[in-house]
Order: structure tokens, then sequence, then C-alpha cells
């Protein structure tokens, strides 16, 4: 029986981590900016929406791209988001737990005030995803920004 394995150093799950927040990032704004041309359009500014838009496609487009090229996925990341480095696998369970509060908090805000709003299914569903996608990302970006360093 010949199995494939292949040990992954703190370094590239550090890197791999960091092109997630990137990706995840990048989902955020599209859906965000999807919900926000909608908005734009309504007011008469498509020539902005129409840039603003573009400017989100290209930026998920090269983080995507980024991700799926540079870098192989180590598996037991991708199955059960588990790092083999503790600080790495700590960071990403403290960003999973900020995006799982942010999506019940944002759920009980848009229930609390459904009869105020007017959104459709599919706005609804953008917002959360976005803030969702945002809140796993922009914190772990956050957190990582400084271990890069060479020294």
């Amino acid at each position: 029986m010949n199995q494939l394995t292949h040990s992954f150093s703190p370094d590239i799950e550090q890197k791999f981590v960091q092109r997630n927040a990137v990706l995840s990032c990048a989902i955020g704004l599209l859906f965000g900016g999807g919900v926000a041309y909608q908005y734009l359009k309504a007011i008469n500014a498509s020539g902005v929406a129409a840039i603003f838009i573009a400017a989100v496609f290209l930026i998920m487009l090269i983080a995507l791209v980024r991700l799926v090229i540079s870098l192989p996925t180590p598996q037991h990341f991708f199955w059960n988001g588990n790092c083999r480095d503790e600080y790495l696998n700590h960071l990403s369970h403290k960003a999973t737990k900020y995006s799982a509060n942010t999506a019940i908090a944002v759920g009980v805000l848009l229930i609390m005030s459904a009869e105020n709003l007017v959104l459709t299914g599919a706005e609804t569903a953008s917002i959360i995803v976005s803030l969702v996608s945002l809140a796993y990302g922009v914190p772990l970006l956050f957190w990582l920004r400084g271990d890069n360093n060479d020294e």
C-alpha cells in the first residue's frame, strides 16, 4: 500500500491560513459589494457601482488564483479546520468563533428589525455571508500581520 504523505511546516500552514483569510475577505467584499451595487444603482450612481464591483471582483479573483496555485492544501486543515501548529490552530478557531457569533448577532438583528427593513431574501443572505466572511478574515489578517517578518 503506497500512501502519499506530506509534511507541512508551520510556515506553509501560516501562509495557507493567511491566504484563506484574504480569500474570505474578498468573498465578503464581493457579497457586500453586490448589495452595495444594488443600492448605488437605486440612487443613480451606477458608474461608481460598476467600478466598485469590478474592483472587488478583481481582488477576489487575484486572491483565489494565489490561493489555489501557490500553495498545496494541507488535507488536515481542509477537512477538519485544524492546523498542526498550536498557535495557528488557536487563531483559526478563534476566528471561526468570531464568525459564528457574527452570524448569530446579524441573524437576530435582522429578525428583530424585519418589519423596518426592505430587503429581499437574496440581499439578506448576501449581507450575512459578507459579514461572516469578513468576521473570519479580518481578525486573522490582523493577528497574523507581523508574523511573517524575516529576522
